[in-house]
């Protein structure tokens, strides 16, 4: 049995607060976030060996401490998890999600965000009051808009998070989702898909910033045993149905909407409003350019973005 293994980091127990531990840490924090993290993959390949798995592919959305990891294991670095490649190339048995957060939408949610960082980093008092750069004088100024981006994502008409769009994408290349940990409002959204998913939540928000949290010893026992009766009974676990997949994106400026519906397929809804439809879930990682940073967004489909839209998506409407 081959694993392809979903790691992200914001859902790792630990982990709470973005600028000080992810995205402007000190290189002290920085190191034992890694640490936090890889501890739960290490724990995930543990239990999917005991479960059955014969070979297990990490793929490291963030970075990981290398070191860590057991003999056994290889790791996808450098490689984004909407690179088609990363799925079709290793025709896998099954998937587990590992360190997966909740989506923007949410209010109690720790590090809540789909795709890019949550519109809930501008909205808070913390950064409206200068509070962060008195805390971690490392991160400099911040302007408006630098970081939040996305504030809703609609897959298929259902508000959803990551969760949702991985765990779709997989089972378009035949993958099942065999476990979901992290946090818990990842967790309930795997379940809403399939109820038969596994689930290991870790960490209950109270905010953006604020979280109760399994000791990262805790995490990494339940991660383990989760893993391993998850792939003990994954003959129980449906795959998700394929067929047409319509993304909806509500962006926090309308600057962001303007600039993705200069791309072709897409329809423009309201000012910060934008949707767009894949012939099947293989064909939603043509659409990651709704998920750009702003920065490789400006002018609508340009260089920086490294691929030719598909046919489908020329000729859509």
């Amino acid at each position: 049995m081959k694993i392809l293994m979903s790691t992200d980091m914001e859902g790792c127990a630990g982990i709470f607060h973005r600028e000080l531990q992810i995205s402007s840490p000190t290189p002290e924090e920085w190191a034992k976030s890694l640490r936090m993290c890889t501890g739960e993959f290490v724990a995930a390949a543990q239990g999917a060996w005991a479960g059955g798995a014969a070979e297990i592919w990490i793929h490291a959305a963030h970075d990981i401490d290398v070191e860590m990891l057991p003999p056994g294991v290889q790791v996808i670095r450098g490689m984004r998890l909407w690179d088609e490649i990363v799925y079709r190339e290793g025709n896998f048995d099954a998937m587990v999600v590992v360190g997966q957060h909740g989506g923007a939408h949410l209010e109690d949610c720790a590090l809540s965000h789909t795709g890019l960082p949550s519109w809930q980093i501008e909205a808070s008092t913390g950064f409206q009051q200068g509070w962060l750069r008195q805390v971690a004088p490392q991160i400099g100024e911040l302007r408006p808009g630098e970081f939040s981006t996305v504030r809703k994502v609609w897959l298929n008409g259902r508000l959803c998070g990551e969760t949702s769009l991985i765990m779709t994408t997989a089972a378009g290349f035949g993958i099942p989702t065999a476990c979901v940990c992290g946090d818990s409002h990842a967790c309930a959204e795997a379940q809403t898909l399939v109820s038969e998913v596994e689930t290991v939540p870790v960490k209950w928000g109270y905010h953006f910033r604020g979280a109760r949290m399994l000791s990262p010893a805790g995490a990494r026992e339940a991660i383990q045993v989760g893993v391993e009766q998850a792939l003990k009974r994954l003959p129980e676990i449906p795959l998700l149905p394929d067929g047409p997949q319509e993304i909806r994106m509500q962006y926090v400026h309308p600057e962001r909407a303007d600039r993705s519906a200069r791309w072709p397929g897409v329809r423009r809804e309201d000012d910060h409003t934008v949707s767009a439809t894949a012939p099947s879930a293989q064909d939603m990682l043509a659409l990651r350019f709704l998920f750009a940073r702003p920065a490789d967004a400006l002018e609508g489909p340009t260089a920086r973005e490294d691929y030719e839209p598909p046919e489908w998506l020329s000729h859509s409407s």
